[in-house]
């Protein structure tokens, strides 16, 4: 019974070795293969273009960031703390008694709220730009349609409010004005 018990430790310890051995015989095929395909090569240079690519696209966002706040004011800053004061219109940003084809310009003297409403009927547009960059834009295609404004201008800044005539009949009315701020 014994020598039984031997015979099946020893054949089982042989059957260990075997597979140890082909598991480095694979194990060093696969090496082998795996740095000759410059696989781990082609992973860095991916990783290192992701970053890249990563690192544009956040330096892309913060200028897009840097841009509107330069524009509207930080929320960061004390700008959303501030009140309007309509008891103080400071300017007529554009003011029109009829439908007509007039554009308006008005430059802020101080920091200021813009507010007011615009129109358009049949085959006009508005397009309202502040330093230069267009930021609303309001078409009517039939008959007329109204839009609330507001913005926040900072001293210096110009907003321009433009009539653009798509045919004979195209006209627009525009009543708003900037208002100091408490």
């Amino acid at each position: 019974m014994k020598k039984q018990e031997k015979k099946e430790s020893a054949i089982t310890l042989v059957a260990l070795v075997i597979t140890i051995i082909i598991l480095l015989i694979l194990s060093g095929i696969s090496i082998t293969a795996l740095t000759q395909t410059n696989l781990f090569k082609n992973a860095k240079e991916a990783k290192q273009i992701t970053e890249n690519a990563q690192n544009t696209e956040n330096d892309t966002l913060t200028s897009y960031e840097s841009k509107i706040d330069e524009i509207t004011g930080s929320r960061n800053t004390a700008n959303s703390k501030l009140f309007i004061d309509t008891s103080k219109k400071i300017g007529c940003v554009g003011q029109s008694s009829d439908w007509c084809n007039t554009s308006y310009s008005y430059t802020a003297t101080e920091d200021c709220a813009i507010l007011g409403r615009i129109g358009t009927n049949s085959g006009c547009s508005i397009t309202i730009l502040i330093n230069s960059v267009d930021i609303g834009y309001m078409r009517t295609i039939n008959s007329f349609s109204y839009s609330s404004i507001n913005y926040y201008l900072k001293k210096g800044d110009t907003i321009e409010i433009k009539n653009n005539i798509d045919g004979n009949n195209g006209t627009s009315y525009v009543q708003v004005y900037a208002y100091g701020l408490k």
